[in-house]
């Protein structure tokens, strides 16, 4: 009995080295990990004394700003959820404001629209009238007028069309050509394109002149149309 007793003291002191170099051992990861730096003696004995290596002891360092950091992520949710229920408030005082507004907008551009649809209604209305009053017309020297004068209108739109396709189409080879020059490297071939393009955009320009003469007749005409159009609304 004496033996089991002898032996139990002994345990029992096993066991509270053992749970004082653990302690120790926690107390020296804490104030590593709080960056301070214990005696490099006193990191051996303590490792030796937990059993631990000094691969545990970084692991274990790492652990607790790991965790430190998460602490400090969880410390931050009070704040947060402070300033995010404020942030509700303005978004829900905004959204009252914007739905006021709303409804003064509507308030104020109902009746607007409404009498926008019955002016357009009434602009239709006169534009069909002024179609008739031109259609209606009996005077035989004015309506023929008005056929040659639009005649001639369709002509100087198709040929202003015309013109401006030439135009562009002599502008994009007079651009080819020039590109093409660029990319020669012997000048003999570098100067026949340059001057093939330049022919091109001498042409263009030409085109382009004529395209500027007949739009001023186009309008002329147009004019000279709306002219004969007022005298027959008139008769």
């Amino acid at each position: 009995m004496k033996n089991q007793s002898f032996l139990e003291r002994l345990a029992g002191r096993k066991q509270d080295r053992d749970k004082s170099a653990i302690a120790a051992y926690r107390a020296l990861v804490r104030s590593i990990a709080n960056d301070e730096e214990p005696a490099s003696d006193y990191v051996e004995e303590t490792l030796e004394a937990a059993g631990k290596v000094i691969s545990d002891l970084q692991a274990d360092c790492e652990k607790i700003n790991r965790r430190k950091r998460l602490r400090e992520i969880v410390e931050r949710r009070p704040g947060l959820n402070e300033e995010r229920a404020e942030i509700e408030k303005e978004i829900a005082a905004a959204d009252r404001e914007l739905e006021q507004a709303e409804l003064r907008h509507e308030d104020v551009t109902m009746p607007l629209y409404s009498r926008r649809r019955e002016i357009d209604q009434s602009l239709r209305e006169a534009d069909n009238a002024e179609s008739k009053l031109v259609q209606e017309c009996d005077d035989e020297e004015l309506k023929r007028e008005l056929a040659e004068e639009s005649s001639q209108l369709q002509l100087i739109a198709s040929e202003l069309r015309n013109l401006k396709e030439q135009a562009t189409y002599a502008e994009r080879l007079a651009t080819d050509e020039h590109g093409r020059a660029e990319r020669q490297i012997d000048d003999r071939l570098k100067t026949r394109y340059r001057d093939k393009g330049d022919a091109y955009m001498k042409d263009a320009k030409k085109l382009r002149k004529q395209v500027k003469a007949n739009e001023k007749s186009y309008e002329e005409g147009l004019q000279r149309r709306a002219e004969i159009e007022s005298r027959m609304r008139e008769w």
